[in-house]
């Protein structure tokens, strides 16, 4: 057993005992996960102490994450474009709605401005909102991993050999995969 899931283990052990401090068995029986299989990843010995109860959180709207992000912003004035407050949140909203993320995206569009006026040769700085051109770049920055990038450049081909090889392994359920199996065709 992992060191946390002995501690998780010796914590449901507070609900056996009568005379323990409800608050006490409160506080330490409650985990919270952002994971939906959380109760299913643990032993079943483990498991059984904290109980099978969930409460699940709807996603942010796009509209909600606009509205903070809104008045996270409030005290900078007029930083961020309207346009580009409805894009990040729309776009985060899309895949993930995880505000984190809307401000990861936010504060990294900040610093890509910083560095696109740095960069500039006029001497007179004149200031520039961030528009959906920072937001786009720095969640790509952010979010877009090396091998999507190499996924893209890749021919039809070698796509399909990509493809071919994955069911395979998903078919034998094994770790490995004859590439010779992949290419002949019975």
């Amino acid at each position: 057993m992992a060191s946390l899931q002995i501690l998780q283990y010796n914590h449901g052990r507070f609900l056996l005992i009568s005379s323990s401090n409800p608050y006490i068995i409160f506080k330490f029986n409650k985990g919270i996960a952002n994971t939906v299989d959380f109760p299913e990843r643990l032993q079943p010995k483990i498991a059984s102490r904290i109980g099978n109860s969930r409460l699940t959180y709807k996603p942010y709207s796009s509209i909600q994450i606009e509205e903070i992000i809104r008045e996270r912003i409030s005290s900078l004035n007029d930083v961020f474009t309207i346009q580009a407050v409805t894009f990040v949140s729309k776009k985060i909203a899309a895949f993930s709605s995880d505000i984190r993320r809307t401000l990861n995206v936010c504060r990294k569009a900040v610093e890509i401005l910083q560095q696109e006026m740095m960069n500039d040769q006029d001497s007179n700085y004149n200031f520039k909102k961030i528009d959906i051109d920072q937001i786009r770049a720095s969640y790509d920055l952010l979010y877009s991993s090396a091998y999507m990038e190499c996924l893209k450049n890749f021919s039809l081909f070698q796509k399909l050999l990509i493809i071919s090889l994955a069911l395979e392994t998903k078919n034998q359920d094994c770790g490995r995969v004859s590439f010779l199996k992949v290419i002949i065709i019975n």
